[in-house]
């Protein structure tokens, strides 16, 4: 974290995902979909680089899809050209809102489908010594993987973050951290925004990562000087007030500020 006086206006956006594919199951899907894509992001991380170029991410189309889906099959007698168009759909539909890992999707839409996203971890091997290094540190403990990911996933289409980082506090608590994460995101913090040069004067960046690693991350920039807030699933933040530029982070359910002078 840039600890100068100078004024940067630096906002952090983070976005907590499943590796799964998901979308169109989404609670809050569609208000996702309009957040990322009337955004514009200087940056848009995922935790290993993504080509996005070949996914359609027509927000339109996407949330055409969702509400389509979601109203269910038209009725055949009362209704049946819509009930034709339905059929002959919906496959295409499922596949456009259920056919991409939301990693990739959300990427694929803040970015306008064009190029790639860009790493926080750039190469497996990183990921690896992450993970050797947690092993290191945890000791026996953090062995046996809990069954967990069906609550997780419950949670995130639902959009009960609280019942979410319940779980993870648990799991935490308990001196597990399998998927690595708080090592993973001491290295994050480390190498995109402590670093010298890390940061830029307007950046805007997108971060999308696993859900789990979202408490971590608000907790070590709080650390950092960053004032830590509740907010919505996806809140636009507002504009800062008074003398400075604020630095913002805006979570699945968090906004984290802090005002250079």
């Amino acid at each position: 974290m840039d600890t100068t006086n100078e004024e940067l206006g630096v906002t952090i956006h983070l976005l907590g995902t499943m590796h799964s594919k998901i979308l169109g199951k989404m609670k809050e899907g569609k208000a996702i979909i309009a957040y990322l894509s009337t955004h514009q992001f200087t940056h848009v991380f995922s935790e290993l680089a993504h080509d996005i170029s070949a996914i359609d991410a027509d927000p339109g189309k996407l949330t055409t899809a969702i509400d389509t889906l979601t109203a269910g099959e038209p009725d055949r007698k009362a209704n049946r050209p819509g009930w034709v168009h339905y059929m002959q759909n919906k496959d295409k539909m499922g596949d456009l809102v259920g056919g991409q890992r939301l990693d990739e999707m959300y990427a694929a839409i803040a970015l306008r489908g064009q190029g790639s996203s860009s790493g926080l971890e750039t190469n497996e091997g990183l990921r690896a010594d992450a993970s050797a290094q947690n092993d290191r540190d945890l000791g026996p403990a953090n062995h046996g993987k809990p069954d967990w990911h069906d609550d997780i996933q419950t949670a995130i289409q639902n959009g009960d973050q609280k019942f979410m980082w319940k779980l993870i506090g648990a799991r935490m608590k308990s001196g597990q951290d399998n998927e690595d994460t708080e090592e993973r995101n001491a290295r994050w913090i480390g190498s995109r925004v402590s670093a010298h040069g890390a940061l830029h004067r307007g950046d805007s960046q997108l971060w999308i990562v696993g859900a789990s690693h979202l408490p971590g991350l608000v907790l070590r920039l709080s650390q950092a000087g960053w004032t830590v807030t509740t907010a919505g699933l996806i809140t636009d933040p507002q504009d800062g007030h008074g003398s400075g530029h604020q630095d913002r982070v805006v979570a699945g359910g968090v906004e984290a500020t802090r005002t250079r002078s």
